[in-house]
């Protein structure tokens, strides 16, 4: 079990991929997840577009 930190629910960061409607370019969003109508905390442009609902996979070393 984890340690309790004293905070709520909502404490901490939503990671979200937006891409253009054609495609070529992609952002990934940090988002605060106390106000996430709010700007983002950061955004980095992706070399390429990521397609909608893409699913990862990660690989050991």
């Amino acid at each position: 079990m984890g340690t309790d930190t004293g905070g709520t629910d909502d404490d901490g960061w939503l990671l979200s991929i937006t891409t253009t409607r054609d495609g070529r370019a992609s952002r990934l969003l940090v988002l605060d997840a106390t106000d996430v109508a709010g700007p983002p905390v950061a955004s980095v442009v992706l070399p390429r577009g990521v397609p909608a609902g893409f699913h990862g996979s990660w690989f050991a070393d």
